[in-house]
């Protein structure tokens, strides 16, 4: 399990006076939702796992970042845009990783299955943590219960429903924009 994450601590450090109290309940997230995708994807590579960072840290920071609960948009061109200041974290070029990266966050609301492997591993952690449905994605009993141990849920699925509400209340026609098929 991933209990320190560079890229993750870096971004965070930027977004913390705007997270707020969201901080720790997102990190927690972010983190749960790294290793939940570790559990479905054991064979990462080292460029594939600094990939995952940046895409864990961004997938849903637009909700707070952008004030918007349209945010896999919004969250992916924050991730493009640290990927572009920061080059050479891959040996891909930037295109590729800003597209991977892309990829992993607006498929992380899909319905039906991605066609790409780590798009698809990232979504099903990302529904397992967010539902607390972790048996359905297939993550063994005793990781899942070890990742909840390091990083509690500390209220982050009560948050994220207040946050809903409160969008479907001024949006009715639209409440969740954030889902695709």
């Amino acid at each position: 399990m991933d209990t320190h994450l560079p890229i993750v601590e870096r971004l965070f450090q930027n977004w913390q006076n705007t997270l707020g109290p969201a901080t720790d309940a997102y990190r927690n997230h972010v983190y749960r939702v790294f290793n939940l995708t570790r559990c479905l994807c054991p064979d990462l590579t080292d460029t594939e796992q600094r990939l995952l960072e940046v895409a864990a840290a961004c997938h849903d920071v637009g909700i707070w970042l952008d004030g918007s609960f349209d945010y896999l948009t919004p969250s992916a061109d924050r991730a493009s845009a640290w990927l572009s200041r920061h080059p050479d974290l891959t040996g891909l070029s930037l295109e590729e990783e800003q597209r991977q990266v892309r990829r992993i966050i607006h498929d992380h609301h899909k319905i039906r299955p991605s066609d790409d492997r780590l798009a698809n591993a990232f979504r099903k952690a990302d529904w397992a943590d967010v539902t607390g449905l972790y048996g359905i994605a297939g993550i063994p009993t005793d990781s899942r219960r070890q990742i909840r141990e390091q990083f509690p849920s500390l209220g982050f699925r009560r948050l994220l429903f207040g946050l809903g509400v409160a969008h479907a209340r001024r949006h009715p026609l639209s409440p969740l924009p954030m889902l695709r098929w």
